[in-house]
């Protein structure tokens, strides 16, 4: 074990040790444990074990961690549209031709989809010093003002022949 670090946990083929460094009294003290690993497949830790270990995780692991991630997606974005919705109500009642609450909400949601998109790409970019919140804040509004704006727009009228 190592005595500067405050704990620690050192893997051997056949057993592990765990360390914690008491530092309360005068004098620091090292609390080992040594443990055997005699329940695992002969006793052995090894990389054939840890791929077995691995594959056996992963046809459950990866639809449950798909699921949380998209479930918490579709929170994120419920949020949001649901903050917009509110604030988009409150500014439309002071227009004199306000767009029902129905479109309003099914345009917020789909302005989510090109802003989202914008934030992944700056997101994968290497880039420092970019605030992609305020982008996003911005590719967002961008859209969600164009298709207000386009909802709103009155088509001109046919010409008779």
């Amino acid at each position: 074990p190592d005595t500067n670090a405050p704990f620690g946990l050192l893997l051997h083929a056949d057993r592990f040790v765990f360390w914690v460094t008491n530092t309360n009294g005068p004098a620091p003290t090292v609390q080992t444990q040594h443990q055997r690993l005699l329940g695992f497949p002969d006793g052995e830790v090894n990389g054939r074990y840890l791929r077995q270990l691995l594959r056996s995780f992963l046809p459950l692991g990866l639809p449950l961690v798909w699921v949380v991630l998209t479930l918490a997606g579709l929170t994120i974005i419920g949020a949001q549209v649901g903050f917009f919705v509110l604030l988009t109500a409150l500014w439309e009642r002071m227009s004199p031709s306000p767009l029902p609450l129905r479109h309003s909400a099914n345009i917020i949601a789909h302005a989510v989809t090109p802003a989202a998109i914008v934030f992944t790409v700056y997101a994968a970019l290497p880039l420092t010093g970019v605030d992609l919140w305020l982008l996003y804040l911005i590719a967002y509004s961008v859209f969600l003002i164009g298709a207000t704006t386009a909802c709103r727009a009155v088509p001109p009228a046919a010409r008779p022949d």
